[in-house]
């Protein structure tokens, strides 16, 4: 079964809202994520016009999200105060983050790069099976070029031990797209 068929028989009653995901062959790029959780709960956290997102609760009190977004929408304009990672599972977007960490004159194919008074800008489509990462403190933003399914977590990260801090720039691209739909 898919997750996204998991949860729409989650979101219809034909799976118990208490019941126990059982990871039975973790992907190698994220089974450090799962060592340590055996089962785990799913419980619902937003939706709107955007789509919606669900939080994975692993038994040593850390989380993960698992984020649907509709093809047109923004998502983000923010950074967060720990490490973050991405997996993008099913779909396309666009990604803008400001780096600290790159030249000003860096190349690299796939990646566009913008100098900011705030840093670097790099602009990147990613697809399914492909990777995000930001940095503590990297202020980014998603466009979803399709609907996309995303898998996102704070690396080494309990619930209650990281923020949001809003970006301005980006969040005023979020904020202005949910007022005019």
């Amino acid at each position: 079964m898919t997750v996204p068929e998991m949860l729409k028989k989650w979101e219809l009653g034909l799976i118990p809202k208490d019941s126990k995901v059982v990871l039975l062959n973790p992907q190698p790029s994220i089974k450090a994520l799962f060592d340590s959780a055996k089962t785990l709960r799913l419980e619902p956290v937003a939706k709107d016009e955007r789509g919606e997102s669900w939080r994975i609760l692993f038994p040593d009190n850390r989380e993960a999200l698992l984020i649907f977004t509709k093809a047109g929408y923004y998502r983000g304009g923010h950074s967060h105060s720990r490490p973050e990672t991405s997996l993008i599972l099913q779909g396309k977007v666009r990604s803008w983050k400001i780096s600290w960490k790159i030249p000003k004159n860096a190349f690299i194919p796939g990646y566009q790069f913008n100098v900011t008074p705030d840093g670097i800008e790099i602009i990147r489509e990613f697809s399914a099976g492909e990777i995000m990462h930001n940095e503590a403190g990297e202020p980014h933003v998603t466009l979803a070029l399709t609907d996309y399914w995303l898998f996102d977590f704070k690396i080494d990260t309990k619930i209650g031990e990281w923020t949001n801090t809003d970006y301005p720039p980006y969040r005023k691209l979020v904020d202005e797209q949910l007022r005019e739909k």
